[in-house]
């Protein structure tokens, strides 16, 4: 039988601190500072590899392999014993997962053009749960026939969280959830 939520977190909480103790310090520490004399191509592998330390995003490093075009294994490989990937695959990783390098800062234009577009579609969302929320009873009985409570939960959860560094950064390190893409258990995307 599945395990539960609980036990998964549990289980989470102490990864993490075995973790915090095999490295003498905190995870924040461990992921916030490259290892000194470290060339800027070791720099942007440290930042990929504890960004994924507390990346909700992927379920797997497979998942991840499959949307930057490389092999699973090779990946997973990387990720567990610290290697870098070849340059190609390192460059579509930062890329891919925004990781701010040396070589590829983001922009504040960028995320102003990115709040701009969340900021549409909070308008469009607004409208249609207002729909919802002023129909019948039958109406909003199709809601989470359609939609996963707990994605719709993380999703509500990270707006909350980004208006706040710190609370975010509790929350990154704290939440187990992972987005679903509203799929149904055992159903496809």
């Amino acid at each position: 039988m599945g395990r539960t939520s609980r036990e998964r977190t549990t289980d989470t909480l102490e990864a993490i601190e075995r973790a915090r103790r095999r490295q003498g310090s905190s995870q924040r520490e461990a992921v916030s500072s490259p290892p000194s004399g470290s060339s800027e191509r070791d720099a942007a592998w440290h930042a990929i590899r504890g960004w994924w330390q507390t990346q909700h995003r992927y379920a797997t490093a497979a998942d991840l392999a499959r949307e930057i075009g490389w092999d699973p294994r090779q990946l997973r490989r990387c990720l567990k014993g610290g290697q870098a990937p070849p340059q190609a695959v390192l460059e579509r990783l930062a890329r891919a997962l925004r990781i701010v390098t040396t070589a590829s800062p983001l922009s504040k234009a960028e995320a102003k053009r990115r709040a701009d577009r969340l900021k549409a579609l909070l308008l469009i969302l607004h409208d249609e749960l207002a729909w919802f929320r002023d129909g019948p009873e039958t109406a909003r009985a199709v809601y989470p026939a359609e939609l996963n409570p707990f994605d719709v939960g993380y999703l509500s959860s990270l707006l909350a969280m980004l208006g706040d560094e710190s609370r975010f950064q509790r929350w990154l390190a704290a939440t187990t959830n992972r987005f679903g893409f509203f799929r149904k258990k055992g159903g496809r995307r």
